[in-house]
Order: C-alpha cells, then sequence, then structure tokens
C-alpha cells in the first residue's frame, strides 16, 4: 500500500455501522464497534488530535506527489491527484465541522476560530478553480495545497492550541466540580 492509500485509508470513515469515533479501517478482527461520538473533552481532543495528524499527512503526501509529477503530467496522474485533492477537501470540511461543535460544547468557539476556518473552508472549495486552471500541470495544484498547508499549520499550533487549553481547563473544572457533588 503506497503512502496516499495508508494517509487515505486511516482517515476516511467507515459507513457499514462501525465506530463513527474510529478513523481507522474497517478489519476483521477489530473490536466490536461503539456506536457513541465521545462525550468528554480528553476523548474528543484525543480524536482530533487524530484527525489533525493524519490531515497533515495527507498534505504532506499530496505536496509530496504534486512535486513530483512535473509541468508536464498525465491526464491520468493529474485525474489521479484531483480525486486525491477532493478527499482532502472533504476530509478537512468534515473536521472542522466536528471540531467547531465540540468546541462549541465548550464554550471555547470564539468568532475569530470561527472566522479563521470558513476562511479554510473557503479556501479548500478552490480546489475546483485550481482544477479548472491546471490544464495537466499540477502547478496551480501544488500552490493551492501549500497555502492550505500553510494554514493549517498556523491554525493548529496557534488557534487551535489556545481553544484545547481552555477546553482541557473547563473539562478539568467541570470534573472537579462534579467531585465536589458527589462527595
Amino acid at each position: 500500500m503506497d503512502s496516499w492509500a495508508l494517509a487515505m485509508s486511516t482517515i476516511s470513515l467507515s459507513r457499514s455501522g462501525s465506530d463513527p469515533t474510529s478513523l481507522e479501517p474497517t478489519t476483521q478482527a477489530s473490536a466490536p464497534p461503539s456506536r457513541h461520538w465521545p462525550r468528554d473533552w480528553p476523548s474528543q481532543q484525543h480524536l482530533l488530535e487524530r484527525q489533525h495528524d493524519r490531515l497533515e499527512v495527507m498534505l504532506n503526501t499530496l505536496i509530496a506527489e504534486a512535486r513530483a509529477l512535473g509541468p508536464l503530467a498525465g491526464a491520468a496522474a493529474m485525474a489521479s491527484a484531483e480525486l486525491d485533492c477532493r478527499r482532502l477537501q472533504r476530509a478537512l470540511v468534515l473536521h472542522l465541522r466536528l471540531e467547531e461543535r465540540w468546541l462549541a460544547q465548550w464554550g471555547c468557539l470564539n468568532s475569530g476560530h470561527r472566522a479563521s476556518h470558513r476562511l479554510a473552508r473557503n479556501a479548500a472549495c478552490q480546489a475546483e478553480a485550481c482544477k479548472q486552471n491546471s490544464h495537466l500541470n499540477p502547478t496551480p495544484q501544488l500552490e493551492w495545497l501549500q497555502g492550505l498547508q500553510e494554514w493549517f499549520l498556523v491554525h493548529r499550533d496557534g488557534a487551535d492550541a489556545i481553544a484545547y487549553r481552555r477546553a482541557d481547563h473547563r473539562a478539568d473544572h467541570a470534573c472537579r466540580q462534579q467531585q465536589l457533588i458527589l462527595v
């Protein structure tokens, strides 16, 4: 299995009734699936971080492949790269939606963070424009991927890191409050 197939298999959600929190490929030997999304912040954060890692791998893989294609790429190679970019686009949009939902649940999604996500969704939607302008030239696609990667890395280390720390604090506070009630 090549690196792209591996990255894609680990970010795709299975639709066959498997665990919605799992981003692992469905296998026969896996444990019985849970049918619920995590409700506690540490589990939610773990899932979001796994998605971040996989999105980063997808971006790195696509950028490396776009560089390898060169300016005279064939139609089949460009079609495959475009399909991979659409998969990345979908995975990113789904991740942002889930992250917004969970951060809002913990009261840690501010308007600036939401606006940053909107910019990323808009940039991700420009993949179609890259496709129309590429004409068998991967340069527009490479530039789009590099711009998306730059946003992703800055956002992960900035707005996400701040919001996740706030959610950590609020989850810890809620846990302590619950312990005081039980005592």
